[in-house]
């Protein structure tokens, strides 16, 4: 049977590899308990990092530094960072943590999720970085609470997610250029001859643009279209995805009130099954007695 090629546009194979290679190298514990028992009396949050370090960092030639250790869905970089603390028994804690990856390292610090892996084994943070990469930026952002939003640019991420999935589905199953700038938050999608501008006030797709208005602070922004001109089926996709975002909250709700009734008709139901199980001994116990007398 042939083995079916992983789309680019799923593909994290890499960046998995490139993980490993710098944090789970053979031989990375005894390293990090010789570093942490060298350095006595350094400090209470003494980051650990090895020459392997600089292998994550792309350094571009207009000067913008960002993290390769990324997925194609998503924007954000995954760092495995080690803190010994030397004032407490050299004392090793791991964090994996979300960082601003497609963005520049210098201008967006921000550490977005941090996620502590400290008495995990290798498997488990190797099956962890894998959900994270599987992962688009909607799933992240909302599985792990991220609300940091610098320059906006979870919400261009949000639509990022669209208009990936607009380029999945066509017939070109090359994974396009991705260009984020930190200095504005925007998003350039460059594939082929195509270029797709993700702004917070507009997405622009060649000359074709769509506008619109984001109301209150993300994550609880409503988004409303103010005009389009053009006709493609992106508009249309992201267009829904703005319905989608505006109703989530009310879809939220909807979610736990099934889930309330839910847990209600349990502990009713456990309540009756209580009572019927304490009738029955009552009953079996009369009758033992009338028995005997």
């Amino acid at each position: 049977m042939e083995e079916k090629k992983i789309d680019e546009f799923d593909d994290y194979s890499k960046a998995l590899e490139l993980f490993k290679s710098v944090y789970l190298f053979d031989g990375h514990k005894e390293f990090l308990s010789e570093y942490a028992n060298s350095y006595i009396g350094r400090g209470e949050n003494d980051i650990v990092r090895n020459d392997k370090y600089s292998n994550c960092v792309e350094y571009n030639d207009n000067g913008t530094t960002t993290w390769k250790i990324n997925s194609p869905k998503n924007i954000f970089g995954v760092v495995l960072e080690h803190s010994v603390n030397h004032k407490n028994h050299n004392k090793v804690t791991s964090s994996l943590i979300l960082n601003s990856g497609r963005y520049d390292l210098n201008r967006i610090m921000a550490n977005f999720a941090t996620i502590d892996v400290t008495d995990k084994s290798d498997d488990e943070i190797l099956s962890l970085v894998s959900s994270i990469l599987s992962k688009n930026n909607e799933q992240l952002i909302s599985e792990l609470n991220i609300s940091e939003n610098p320059n906006g640019i979870l919400v261009n991420a949000l639509i990022l997610d669209t208009v990936l999935d607009y380029l999945k589905n066509s017939n070109d199953k090359k994974f396009p250029e991705i260009v984020c700038n930190a200095d504005t938050g925007n998003i350039l999608v460059k594939k082929d001859d195509n270029h797709i501008l993700v702004t917070n006030n507009f997405v622009q797709y060649d000359n074709q643009i769509l506008n619109y208005t984001i109301s209150k602070k993300f994550p609880n922004c409503k988004f409303e279209v103010d005009a389009i001109r053009g006709d493609n089926d992106l508009f249309g996709m992201i267009s829904e995805k703005f319905t989608k975002l505006n109703n989530k909250e009310k879809h939220n709700n909807l979610l736990n009130e099934i889930l309330n009734l839910a847990l209600m008709n349990k502990k009713l139901k456990d309540d009756r099954d209580i009572a019927k199980q304490l009738y029955n001994d009552i009953n079996k116990n009369t009758n033992e007695r009338i028995m005997d007398d």
